[in-house]
């Protein structure tokens, strides 16, 4: 991963520290057609990082589930120990989307969250759908010491929000470039 604003604490980390391994399973009646989406983001992840996943088994403890009965696309962000589940609606059956949430278990949260992205984007506050607001909180709360680990803001990242993310009106965008 080279461009983020990660959590730093080592708590939320997954183990071992450097190459941690991640057990994943799949919610009861998980559909066999959307596996290999599954299997495809992590493989994506696991060519680009040193983050490797294994199939759980009934010894893991901490343990990323896939869940597609949810109506929508998220992720809590790092560890946070137990079952940690991943939902995904039907829409969210991409790579892209399954890969954007894999990356919110690492720890990443999305750019258009970063301290210092008013120099990069201006966000259209007025332009947002009731109740999705949070997806547009800069440093938002809850998540201790955050870092960017002096890599630049990237517009194009997958962890970056749509010009027209949660737009009320979608002939304008809720996030403007600089």
């Amino acid at each position: 991963m080279q461009r983020r604003q990660a959590i730093t604490s080592a708590v939320k980390m997954w183990q071992p520290m450097g190459a941690p391994v991640i057990p994943y399973t799949y919610e009861p009646g998980f559909p066999d057609n959307y596996k290999q989406v599954i299997l495809d983001s992590l493989r994506f992840w696991e060519l680009r990082t040193c983050v490797r996943f294994i199939l759980a088994t009934s010894a893991d403890r901490k343990v990323v589930s896939f869940n597609h009965n949810s109506a929508g696309c998220s992720s809590y962000v790092g560890m946070v120990g137990g079952k940690q589940t991943i939902n995904l609606a039907p829409g969210c059956m991409s790579v892209t989307i399954v890969a954007h949430e894999v990356s919110h278990v690492f720890g990443t949260l999305h750019v258009q969250s970063r301290s210092d992205r008013d120099q990069y984007v201006q966000i259209d506050t007025a332009n947002i759908q009731k109740g999705t607001e949070h997806n547009f909180l800069k440093d938002p709360q809850g998540y201790g010491t955050l870092s960017t680990y002096g890599i630049p803001y990237e517009l194009g990242s997958m962890q970056h929000y749509a010009e027209k993310a949660f737009a009320i009106d979608r002939n304008r965008p809720t996030i403007y470039a600089r």
